[in-house]
């Protein structure tokens, strides 16, 4: 009888061993979105894309998902609420929006070292 025992044990403790080599697809499929999940928030990466989904484009941007929303409704920067009510912003638009801005802000600073003043609070 305790042969028996010993035998089931070992066969038991066998399997166990089996079951922990085995790949749970679970979490190869959970560890390859992470991967793919790092890739694509890497600035490098969206840098080269056309279409940002909200969160790629927060990442991005380095700003909020309430400020990218009113940058859109303010047709700064261009993005569009695609089925099931999440945003893709179109990567071109919030480029060209912060390379005016900062245009904008060196012309205000050329400005003032012509004139000497800050023209901004004048008026």
């Amino acid at each position: 009888m305790s042969n028996n025992i010993s035998q089931i044990i070992n066969r038991f403790e066998g399997l166990l061993q089996e079951l922990h080599e085995v790949e749970d697809p679970q979490n190869a499929a959970d560890r390859q979105v992470e991967k793919l999940t790092k890739t694509v928030t890497d600035p490098r990466v969206l840098a080269s894309m056309k279409w940002l989904t909200m969160k790629e484009a927060i990442i991005y941007s380095r700003k909020s998902k309430n400020t990218l929303l009113k940058y859109i409704m303010k047709n700064l920067i261009y993005g569009d609420q695609v089925e099931g009510g999440d945003w893709i912003v179109d990567r071109e638009s919030i480029d060209r929006f912060y390379n005016t801005r900062n245009a904008d802000r060196n012309a205000q600073k050329l400005i003032y070292l012509h004139h000497g003043t800050d023209q901004r609070r004048t008026g």
